[in-house]
């Protein structure tokens, strides 16, 4: 049972934007702060990624836990109502982000995909920033093509899929 009407409902959500988020502009800080000099949302590479960075042809995606149904997180969960809309919708939104993922590999980039789990976590823990930003560090400089980095709460550290 929601706890607001459906006109606030809709007020908060439609307030929420797409771009230049708290997380993203929280890692882009970070990225500059090491070096690292990028592009925002730049539309001639697919599916705009948050960050680009030429030099390396790399892609970062900060993906919201909610918005692209980060399976097992805390942040997400199917809201009670009109759940058959939401389950299309995070359906359609990793299809999406399979795809442009798989464009983009194929095409020769490099794609690293940040969980906002993982960036609320490096902003309260020292040790988890360290350790974050050392392993896309080391992404950067390998000849690894795609890494995926979200929170692993049983093990209380960051998880990290590379390929």
């Amino acid at each position: 049972m929601d706890v607001l009407t459906k006109e606030e409902r809709h007020r908060n959500m439609s307030a929420i934007k797409g771009r230049d988020t708290k997380p993203e502009l929280y890692f882009r800080r970070e990225m500059f702060r090491l070096g690292f000099r990028y592009r925002i949302c730049p539309s001639e590479v697919a599916g705009h990624p948050d960050i680009w960075l030429p030099k390396y042809r790399t892609a970062i995606f900060i993906n919201g836990c909610f918005w692209h149904a980060h399976e097992g997180c805390r942040y997400f969960r199917i809201p009670e109502s009109n759940r058959e809309f939401w389950e299309d919708k995070f359906r359609k939104n990793r299809e999406r982000d399979r795809r442009i993922t798989g464009n983009l590999l194929d095409s020769g980039k490099r794609v690293i995909v940040l969980w906002e789990c993982v960036i609320r976590k490096m902003r309260s823990d020292s040790v988890v920033h360290d350790d974050v930003l050392s392993h896309v560090e080391e992404f950067l400089i390998s000849s690894v093509r795609f890494m995926e980095i979200e929170w692993a709460d049983d093990e209380g550290k960051p998880g990290i899929a590379v390929f």
